[in-house]
């Protein structure tokens, strides 16, 4: 029988491991064994947890964590589908709504109905909504654990010093004087880029996004593989020279 393994959507709260992870890892203290189960964890780049929290995740759980960065996002998800033949892990974090489509389709994730599909609040992967009561059970093998917006990030300070009005439509940020201080992750990479393209299309309409596109990199828009080079390397409030970058609402 062919391996598979469930997969949690992306998150940034340090409390959602333990939520996400301890289906496959927890044993009762009448099973538990006496050494540590390897336990794999398939992540994006920019996963990153506090050391004193992985190891009391592993104590609790009687596992060995193998925390393996696969690149971004839709990266994560190209190594998962390529080699669904022999898995690269146990579980997958980092997923969210906008690639889940891609990871069902392929069929290489395992239904999942325990503890943390009950809770009172649930994110409903298929369309990214929140819903009030028990999960119905239609997220399949993917623990929901987060709910983040992805938007625009403008440096202030820079808009500052430059005495430059920010843009206010979407029209302004298609202009050249914008456009060239802007930065966005590729699609086909990255999660957050992905999420910004189809936002594009769904407020704009297909061919008024897509002239929009046109737009933007006549304008010189910066395309970084990831979020990780686009926040952390090209936004100037990390050293970069592009003061506007997509992001999340909730990014430092």
């Amino acid at each position: 029988m062919q391996r598979r393994f469930f997969v949690s959507s992306i998150a940034s709260s340090l409390l959602s491991l333990a939520g996400v992870l301890a289906a496959p890892a927890a044993a009762s203290a009448q099973t538990a064994p006496s050494e540590p189960v390897a336990l794999r964890v398939l992540t994006h780049g920019s996963f990153s947890l506090p050391k004193d929290l992985l190891a009391k995740f592993e104590a609790e759980h009687n596992v060995k964590l193998n925390i393996i960065k696969a690149g971004s996002a839709g990266e994560m998800v190209n190594k998962l589908i390529l080699t669904k033949a022999q898995p690269l892990a146990d579980v997958a974090f980092g997923i969210d709504n906008t690639l889940m489509p891609r990871v069902r389709a392929a069929g290489i994730i395992e239904a999942y109905t325990g503890a943390a599909m009950q809770r009172k609040s649930v994110v409903n992967m298929d369309d990214g909504e929140k819903t009030s009561g028990k999960s119905s059970g239609t997220n399949g093998g993917v623990v929901p654990v987060d709910y983040g917006y992805i938007n625009l990030n403008i440096d202030k300070a820079w808009f500052a010093k430059a005495q430059m009005p920010y843009p206010k439509t979407m029209s302004d940020l298609a202009k050249p004087e914008y456009a060239k201080l802007l930065v966005v992750q590729n699609p086909a990479t990255s999660s957050a880029g992905q999420a910004f393209l189809m936002a594009t299309i769904a407020g704009l309409g297909e061919q008024a996004a897509f002239d929009w596109w046109a737009k933007v990199r006549a304008g010189g828009v910066q395309v970084a593989k990831g979020w990780t080079e686009a926040y952390n390397t090209e936004f100037t409030r990390n050293g970069g020279t592009r003061p506007i970058v997509v992001s999340y609402a909730t990014s430092p």
